[in-house]
């Protein structure tokens, strides 16, 4: 079982997040977080995979956020809405595990996490 946490300050995508989540057979989402702070002061291990909001508005320096999950054992895929290389980029140099645009599919992301949990990027 894959177990999954998301840090996301988007209330309508944390809802599709969690629906989405409930038909999936072998991933569980663990924790919704508005930050990081608020993930990492909350849970007692790492998760398999953490998706991450490159844009949250209570702290916007998206290359501290994948450091800061990494550095608790967390891999991380950066999931934004920007297709722009660019912009992902300091995510990416931070040591994010993947990236992925918003305008994949859902089983686009499910590929993606599993195979980020299997130890792929």
């Amino acid at each position: 079982m894959i177990e999954f946490a998301a840090v996301e300050d988007n209330r309508i995508l944390i809802d599709g997040l969690r629906a989405w989540a409930g038909t999936l057979p072998d991933m569980r989402l663990t924790v919704v977080a508005a930050t990081v702070d608020e993930l990492l002061g909350g849970i007692a291990a790492p998760h398999d995979v953490v998706l991450l909001n490159p844009l949250l508005r209570a702290a916007p320096d998206p290359a501290s956020n994948v450091r800061r999950l990494i550095a608790a054992g967390n891999r991380v895929l950066v999931v934004d809405g920007s297709a722009d290389l660019a912009s992902v980029a300091p995510s990416l140099a931070a040591g994010a595990h993947g990236y992925l645009t918003r305008d994949h599919d859902a089983a686009a992301l499910a590929a993606t996490m599993r195979s980020i949990a299997a130890g792929g990027n």
